[in-house]
């Protein structure tokens, strides 16, 4: 969905598309909060909701984020916008290491359905002060009908990517980062499993590592808008990142290896 919200992005009130995005996400969380708060203990059906509300999270996400960076640069003056987006990036990982340090922990004393709802009332909050951000002016264009729409959206998504793909240099980048998280992932969706399995820990130790990894990414932004000023190198500086994700995957592996073999004498 990437490549469709940056169209729709470009095509519409930024501002417009942060706020109902907001509002969105805040029905879909407060619903499903709802619905096991009614109905307590784990069935099929909250399964099938939580997976339903996940993939709808995710469609969202992909329309907000191009909405959200396009956006950035019409607030603040050019020669201003490597700080915003530092600044943005502090903030946001502040943000995710608070919360999922205090996620585990109130996961144990709360219960899901309580942190859910405070997550609706955070994204119903973002929408109603996004909505006073300054309104953002897209190109004056008449409303076309529903087919002719679809297919200027697919026209201009295919001249998107034809763009990439005629630039080696970003074609590269692309499909390395593909990569990496392709096989990024994995950690992310088996650090449960690590934390009760090889730690021997509840949920709330499961807070403590994603806001770990708030920590460094926090640790990062603030030494990549000290190195955009002072460090010419950057793409060296990008390969030393990676090499450096690498080498603190080897040593989770090792520990995860280590533990393993402690449980099992």
């Amino acid at each position: 969905m990437g490549p469709i919200g940056g169209t729709i992005a470009d095509r519409h009130s930024r501002r417009s598309i942060l706020v109902i995005c907001d509002f969105s996400r805040a029905l879909a969380i407060g619903g499903l909060a709802s619905v096991i708060l009614w109905e307590p203990g784990l069935t099929s059906r909250h399964i099938v909701l939580i997976i339903t509300v996940t993939a709808f999270n995710g469609i969202v996400s992909a329309l907000f984020a191009p909405a959200f960076q396009a956006l950035v640069p019409e607030l603040v003056p050019n020669e201003r916008l490597a700080t915003a987006n530092a600044i943005n990036q502090m903030s946001a990982q502040t943000s995710t290491l608070v919360g999922q340090a205090l996620g585990g922990v109130l996961y144990v004393a709360w219960g899901p359905s309580t942190l859910l709802l405070l997550d609706a009332v955070s994204f119903a909050y973002a929408g109603v002060a996004t909505w006073f951000l300054p309104e953002d002016r897209p190109l004056a264009q008449a409303t076309p009908s529903l087919r002719l729409g679809i297919v200027r959206y697919a026209a201009e998504t295919r001249a998107g990517i034809a763009y990439v793909w005629r630039r080696t240099g970003m074609t590269a980048v692309l499909v390395i980062f593909a990569g990496v998280n392709c096989l990024f992932m994995p950690v992310f969706v088996l650090l449960p499993f690590y934390t009760r399995e090889v730690l021997g820990t509840g949920p709330e130790w499961y807070g403590f590592l994603l806001s770990g990894s708030g920590i460094g990414a926090l640790v990062g932004s603030i030494a990549a808008s000290i190195m955009l000023r002072r460090v010419r190198a950057h793409g060296a500086v990008v390969r030393l990142s990676l090499s450096g994700v690498a080498a603190g995957v080897m040593l989770i592996a090792a520990s995860a290896s280590s533990g393993l073999y402690s449980m099992n004498q």
